[in-house]
């Protein structure tokens, strides 16, 4: 395809420089340096000539590589594909199934025998000011440890426990 596809470019430059040079000549045109009165149509011609084509490379043909975000297992929809694997799209927020298969299931639904569906736990965690310092905490009065949560580990580790002494947030254990 790319020979044919430069092939077709090519006479077509050719085709276009052929006619704008007849043009010149049946139009009895000629260029010509002002200055000078010289004739400049040869020099127009080279030019032309010389003029580079179009080249293709490989990349141009090649198609886009299509990024798939993967969803979390736990967050996969419930449904048995019709090959009996589980379905691949997210589920929807509020239910188990995506919004193909919340309409029905005519394959099934997965077991958890029939995959291994881990239960994840979401806990919403907000960054609190203790004495100048940020921590991560979460509403069962856990401190994460910051790093974990920076790069989004599955299971951040808690290294204290918040309490809430006076309208302000204390950690006794790290002395805060």
């Amino acid at each position: 395809m790319e020979r044919r596809l430069t092939k077709k470019v090519q006479k077509h430059n050719d085709d276009l420089k052929e006619g704008i040079m007849g043009w010149l000549v049946d139009n009895s045109l000629t260029i010509s340096e002002v200055s000078t009165n010289t004739n400049k149509i040869d020099e127009f011609k080279t030019f032309m000539g010389n003029y580079p084509d179009i080249m293709f490379t490989k990349e141009d043909f090649l198609k886009r590589n299509r990024v798939k975000n993967v969803a979390p297992q736990c967050e996969r929809c419930g449904a048995k594909r019709a090959n009996g694997t589980q379905c691949t799209r997210r589920k929807k927020e509020a239910g188990k199934y995506c919004g193909t298969h919340s309409k029905g299931t005519p394959h099934g639904e997965i077991s958890p025998s029939d995959g291994d569906v881990p239960s994840v736990k979401k806990v919403e965690v907000w960054t609190e000011d203790f004495k100048g310092i940020n921590y991560y905490i979460d509403s069962a009065n856990n401190v994460y440890k910051t790093q974990d949560i920076m790069e989004n580990k599955p299971n951040p580790a808690v290294i204290a426990k918040w309490e809430l002494v006076g309208g302000k947030y204390e950690i006794p254990s790290l002395g805060v």
